[in-house]
């Protein structure tokens, strides 16, 4: 890339990050700008190069105007401060025959963190310098590296009915349901990552999808992707064959928080594990959030690497256990809630001995009890209040 003018954008870029500081908020700013550092792009004009390119739309959105404005303030030579995420840059850097730098040498944002804030002169008229402002094209920007939007419908998908407020919380997974309200609070103190554990149908996808949308409603700008760990290794295997790993990096290490369902299942795949390995270590040492869930703890989970072991791990680990009688009439109860109004046949409860019947019939399985209210409701209909326990025995005999 091109080298600097004598004006060193390091005193521009100082300025216009305290600026932005307060400006933005110490929130936002952590999040996007902090990370983020000013290099000379080819015509010798300052580029921000994100680490994510969610990062590189945030501040393409929110802060690149105003960055522009403080920039031009300070810069006599009224140079055009340009957007990149580290994938675009790098791969310009290639293009143009420069050696792409393995460890940054000037200054990023973050390093005002312990700086004091320089004033900026708001009264100062550089207008005879001012450029106009120039935004990359949304085809330039989504040229190498696909857009959020892009990646969100290919990898996340959280089910609408999932939420906290469809989890009964019993004895079985009380603690394990309170950790998840923690972790979607965003609350400090965190564990990280958290792993929950348990057999089929006991929970797990329920609280991951819940703490999805809690978070998502306590920070709408937050960056969180679930998926299943089928769905990482397709995915990531899919940008192995249309040499797009890059962007499948990019974009997964740039979530504030990572949710990933049925890890075990990337037993086995040697070079998925390599990924997750490395995408784990990466958000980890950037303080981002990450929660899993596997069928067994991680130490029981043989097929799947040592040192992924060791990370999986080395946080919270959280068992969710068989539902008590108690949890599982509270299912019952608010499955039957649910799935009268829908039917139009509200206040129509079983008979006591139905309830128990069904309470004790599925002991284990919390999916396979709700199944068993699904099957029940809509076949007794407007007689389910005065359905015998024959006739609901009856009703769940398989066919």
């Amino acid at each position: 890339m091109t080298s600097w003018s004598p004006v060193l954008p390091e005193t521009v870029w100082s300025k216009v990050a305290s600026v932005l500081r307060r400006e933005l908020g110490e929130g936002p700013y952590n999040s996007y700008v902090a990370p983020s550092s000013v290099k000379p792009g080819p015509y010798g004009d300052p580029v921000l190069v994100t680490p994510t390119a969610y990062a590189r739309d945030w501040i393409s959105r929110n802060a690149i105007r105003r960055a522009q404005e403080l920039w031009t303030q300070h810069d006599p030579d009224a140079r055009i401060l340009d957007v990149k995420s580290r994938v675009e840059y790098d791969d310009q850097a290639r293009a143009a025959g420069q050696t792409v730098e393995t460890k940054p040498a000037d200054l990023r944002a973050q390093d005002l963190r312990t700086m004091s804030a320089i004033p900026v002169d708001a009264t100062a008229d550089r207008s005879a310098h001012r450029a106009p402002i120039q935004m990359p094209s949304p085809a330039i920007q989504s040229a190498s590296v696909p857009t959020t939007a892009q990646l969100t419908g290919r990898i996340t998908g959280l089910q609408e009915r999932l939420t906290f407020d469809t989890f009964v919380p019993g004895r079985g997974n009380e603690f394990a349901y309170t950790m998840s309200r923690q972790v979607a609070s965003w609350a400090d103190g965190h564990f990280n990552p958290v792993f929950f554990h348990g057999p089929y149908g006991y929970g797990k996808t329920h609280l991951l999808n819940a703490i999805g949308w809690e978070a998502q409603q306590r920070r709408p700008d937050a960056r969180i992707v679930y998926l299943t760990a089928e769905k990482f290794t397709s995915t990531f295997v899919k940008a192995l064959m249309d040499k797009s790993t890059a962007a499948f990096k990019d974009e997964i290490r740039g979530a504030d928080l990572l949710l990933v369902d049925d890890v075990h299942f990337i037993g086995g795949k040697t070079s998925s594990q390599e990924e997750l390995f490395h995408t784990l270590t990466a958000l980890m040492e950037n303080n981002r959030r990450i929660v899993f869930t596997a069928d067994r703890p991680p130490a029981q989970l043989s097929e799947i690497e040592a040192r992924l072991r060791s990370h999986l791990s080395s946080g919270l680990v959280c068992a969710l256990d068989v539902a008590d009688q108690s949890l599982r009439i509270g299912i019952i109860e608010r499955k039957l809630t649910q799935l009268s109004q829908k039917l139009g046949i509200a206040g129509q409860n079983p008979r006591a001995d139905v309830m128990q019947f069904l309470a004790e019939r599925v002991p284990g399985s919390i999916r396979e009890l709700e199944g068993a209210v699904n099957t029940l409701v809509p076949s007794a209909g407007p007689r389910l209040g005065s359905l015998t326990l024959e006739e609901a025995m009856a009703l769940l005999q398989p066919n």
